[in-house]
């Protein structure tokens, strides 16, 4: 029971700080994969880290590996033809690093704190449900600007394109 109240604090704590980030907006890109690095070590201090001993360990990670890189080639080819053939900002180098290692971090970070909690909160669908509104949360707080909530159209495109997609995305990683 010691081992699901720290799930529960940690799972506590992160959600707090993540729901007033997408009140207050004070996490840069890079202050947020900082705070998803700090996090992780934490997480990893305080829970510990477990390895598998799975027989088909290569089979699973074959297709999840398949399945996520399926995922993210439909995402950015969409993405590249409606959204980087409009775009006014050059891509060059050093806009590529700007934009690229700050997600690059925040992914590896928030899988590796996704791995550590759920792998520690096996056996209880509680911990199960808090880590997908806590790494749905982590989504959404990154893609809330750029959405005027004052008009309805534009609530109604984030509930759509950004808070449902998360939750279905976050239902599939976790499981």
């Amino acid at each position: 029971m010691k081992g699901y109240r720290k799930l529960l604090l940690v799972i506590l704590v992160m959600t707090i700080v993540m729901i007033i980030n997408s009140f207050t907006n004070t996490f840069s890109l890079f202050t947020y994969a900082l705070f998803l690095c700090a996090s992780f070590f934490v997480v990893r201090k305080v829970l510990g880290w477990d390895f598998d001993d799975f027989r088909d360990k290569s089979n699973i990670v074959i297709i999840l590996i398949g399945s996520i890189f399926l995922y993210y080639i439909i995402t950015y080819s969409t993405v590249f033809f409606w959204g980087v053939l409009k775009n006014s900002v050059g891509i060059s180098f050093t806009t590529l690093t700007k934009n690229i290692i700050p997600f690059f971090l925040i992914i590896v970070f928030t899988e590796l704190m996704r791995f550590i909690i759920i792998r520690k909160g096996r056996g209880y669908k509680s911990i199960w449900i808090l880590a997908i509104i806590l790494f749905s949360m982590m989504e959404i707080t990154i893609k809330t600007k750029g959405y005027d909530f004052g008009i309805t159209i534009d609530t109604l495109r984030f509930l759509i394109e950004v808070v449902a997609i998360s939750i279905v995305k976050n239902i599939f990683l976790c499981y």
